[in-house]
This record gives C-alpha cells, sequence and structure tokens, in this order.
C-alpha cells in the first residue's frame, strides 16, 4: 500500500511538470507568434 502511494506522488509530480512545461511552450509560442506576426503586419 505505502509503494502505492509513493508511484502515485511521483506520477503527480511528473503530470504537474509536463503541465508547467506545455504551459511555458504555449506561453513562449504565443509570444513568438504576436513578434512574428507585429512583424509581418509592418513589414509586409
Amino acid at each position: 500500500m505505502y509503494h502505492i502511494i509513493i508511484i502515485l506522488k511521483i506520477k503527480k509530480k511528473v503530470i504537474y511538470n509536463l503541465l508547467f512545461y506545455l504551459y511555458g511552450v504555449a506561453e513562449a509560442g504565443a509570444e513568438t507568434g504576436a513578434e512574428t506576426g507585429a512583424a509581418g503586419i509592418v513589414t509586409p
């Protein structure tokens, strides 16, 4: 029973790390997308 709890804790940590990673990628993608979009408007 104790081993299952440890595995669940590890999995939860991995899931949170993945979520933060994906959120970070989405944020970075939005920033670069906005920059390239603005550059496209300024220099057509």
